[in-house]
């Protein structure tokens, strides 16, 4: 799966359901909930998830380098990746359930609906869209420390939703590729909540309190909120 956009913020991945589903990502809502429901299944086993990801590690390797990693970055990312799904079970407490929030989701379906697949909506952006749609910080702006985020992926073109999902989620939490290493595997702390062993997590003191995704053709953008812990 090819990436179009970079991660623009830091967090884990804490997130509160909103109870209305925006109209008009209702034709993409079975790939959204797979999406979401994926992240959740990583989060309840990752010990199960880390022996699926040995049981393909030469192949993931092979793919990786084929689109341009270098055999030690793939390797790397791989065997990290693995590691840190290992040591959640027996170092941290359990990875709570996450809910998508249904006025962020209208919010990234929005910026999916009005923009070009490679252009990223800024914080600020995000912020004033979901002020409008009736979002309201716990502080008073300016006071307020909360920041939306957002990433962008180009969809894989085959199989079923269930199965786009894993691939999509797999990606985020190999997280693999050069620059990625060297920015902390930041994906993969916002899947798991910055319970990592490979690396120190950088900006431990955030957390994405709620997340969104938008889908509009080949092209998906999941926008979450940063806010300090």
């Amino acid at each position: 799966m090819k990436h179009i956009g970079s991660i623009l913020g830091v967090a884990g991945l804490l997130v509160v359901m909103s109870a209305s589903r925006p109209a008009k990502a209702q034709g993409n809502n079975e790939l959204i909930d797979a999406i979401a429901g994926e992240i959740n299944r990583v989060r309840a086993r990752p010990d199960k998830v880390a022996s699926e990801l040995k049981g393909q590690k030469e192949a993931l390797i092979a793919a990786r380098v084929k689109v341009g990693d270098s055999k030690e970055d793939a390797t790397k990312a791989i065997e990290s990746c693995i590691l840190d799904l290992e040591n959640i079970p027996t170092k941290y407490d359990r990875l709570e359930k996450i809910y998508l929030d249904g006025t962020l989701t209208s919010t990234a379906q929005f910026f999916a609906d009005s923009r070009e697949p490679s252009k990223p909506a800024s914080s600020r952006q995000i912020y004033a869209k979901m002020l409008k749609g009736g979002y309201r910080p716990p502080l008073p702006l300016p006071i307020s420390k909360d920041s939306f985020e957002e990433i962008l992926l180009t969809l894989p073109s085959k199989g079923t939703n269930s199965e786009k999902a894993k691939e999509i989620i797999q990606d985020l939490l190999i997280d693999g590729g050069a620059s990625n290493i060297s920015s902390g595997y930041l994906r993969r702390c916002f899947i798991l909540d910055y319970r990592l062993v490979s690396i120190p997590p950088k900006q431990a003191a955030y957390r994405v309190v709620f997340a969104g995704i938008g889908v509009k053709g080949e092209s998906l953008r999941i926008q979450y909120l940063v806010r300090p812990r």
